[in-house]
């Protein structure tokens, strides 16, 4: 919801993870996220609260603006390949096209990690196959992380993980545009929140 309420505003957060977040003890207990200097303004409210079939037009008639950011910020383990890709091509000294850009699916996917890490209880999918990842120096976490999504991008689990959480996952950590889950609408609609008043999340109700 916090991701969402970010996204309404225009902005994409780019640092999920759970150091950003904390608990409130107060009588309800509220869930806040923090530490927003990796956010970056992109776009007006309606694109991304919306999403991709937003109705919303510019004064000139057609869509409202989407700016594609091209900063390699946040965590190795929780970054979309996107904004790795353009850290190994800026390594490199070439130039970051306009199709290497990214936008707010930087942070549906971000949430598909953070989804694995707290129901496994371990590293990040893509960490977890890296032998000695906590050791490696953050140049090298962010080459060997890319390297793992460009040649195993698919998240998979055995028979005993819930069927649920890993439709939800697979669904957000995905590079199929076709496949991804991208907008807030349909992770709430996802089975595997069945169940979430989120109006009364929302209100600190629960």
């Amino acid at each position: 919801m916090a991701l969402e309420a970010a996204h309404k505003k225009g902005y994409i957060y780019r640092d999920l993870k759970p150091e950003n977040i904390i608990l409130l003890r107060r009588s309800p207990i509220r869930i806040k996220l923090i530490d927003f200097g990796f956010a970056r303004k992109v776009s007006t409210e309606e694109v991304l609260s919306a999403g991709p079939s937003a109705s919303s037009v510019s004064s000139a008639g057609g869509p409202p603006p989407l700016l594609r950011a091209d900063t390699m910020l946040g965590t190795p383990e929780y970054l979309h390949r996107s904004i790795l890709r353009i850290h190994e091509v800026r390594s490199r000294g070439k130039r970051v096209t306009e199709e290497m850009k990214y936008g707010p699916e930087v942070d549906f996917w971000t949430l598909g990690v953070f989804i694995c890490e707290m129901l496994t209880g371990g590293l990040t999918p893509f960490a977890a196959r890296i032998p000695d990842f906590e050791s490696l120096d953050p140049d090298e976490k962010l080459r060997r992380i890319h390297e793992e999504i460009e040649s195993n991008p698919e998240i998979t689990f055995d028979s005993s993980f819930p069927s649920d959480a890993t439709d939800i996952i697979q669904r957000l950590v995905t590079i199929d545009p076709l496949k991804r889950i991208g907008t807030w609408e349909g992770v709430r609609r996802h089975p595997f929140f069945a169940g979430v008043d989120f109006a009364a999340l929302a209100s600190a109700t629960v």
